[in-house]
């Protein structure tokens, strides 16, 4: 646990040592401009009458996919299973009303494949693809956390929750502001992590409850 938090403070001491960074290099997204996203920065949705609202939801559950969705086989991420409960969570959060998106460093082709004829080929279709709740193939997990609160119109970063089991990359969620929560890379995201991570949420964003 301390050398957790060691290596997390060492690179927020980094980027604040680095003040024409700006910590650019970490975030890579202009929010205002809502630079690197894919399309319009709104996630487009049809409200009950049919018209189309631009809102979106203001809680979003993030996935990691390897280790955290799926679960490689000795290291090689094109081999594997899905996690036991993935599937399920990623449903619910669907089912509360929460965006849902994927933030991976792995290979966006391999991703796809995993995501649509493994996981869940309703949700991660075409479509999905190709906005901006899709980032994958890069490392620097800040980029596409930004990216993601953008194509939602996330006021509060801390509405989304980002499930992710390196521990590393929660320097990424502190940076940007969202609700980390470390997964177990053994099995994967489960109810019991949804439920954690909900409860740490800010009472204000006004999110379902995970029970």
């Amino acid at each position: 646990m301390e050398r957790r938090h060691g290596w997390i403070l060492a690179i927020l001491l980094i980027g604040a040592a680095l003040p024409d960074l700006s910590l650019a290099g970490w975030t890579g997204v202009d929010r205002d401009s809502g630079r690197g996203v894919e399309g319009s920065s709104k996630r487009r949705l049809l409200d009950d009458d049919g018209k189309e609202d631009e809102s979106g939801p203001s809680c979003v559950c993030i996935f990691d996919v390897d280790g955290t969705v799926w679960l490689s086989e000795n290291g090689d991420a094109r081999k594997g299973k899905v996690a036991g409960e993935a599937v399920g969570v990623i449903n619910k959060c669907k089912d509360k009303g929460y965006g849902v998106a994927i933030a991976s460093g792995s290979p966006e082709n391999d991703v796809k494949k995993v995501l649509q004829k493994q996981v869940n080929g309703d949700i991660f279709n075409e479509d999905f693809f190709q906005s901006g709740a899709f980032r994958a193939g890069n490392l620097v997990k800040s980029t596409e956390l930004n990216s993601i609160l953008d194509f939602f119109d996330v006021e509060d970063p801390g509405c989304a929750m980002f499930f992710d089991d390196e521990d590393i990359n929660e320097v990424f969620s502190i940076l940007t502001g969202v609700t980390h929560h470390n997964v177990d890379e053994s099995i994967g995201v489960t109810m019991k992590d949804l439920k954690r991570a909900s409860e740490n949420v800010p009472s204000g964003c006004g999110c379902p409850e995970f029970k």
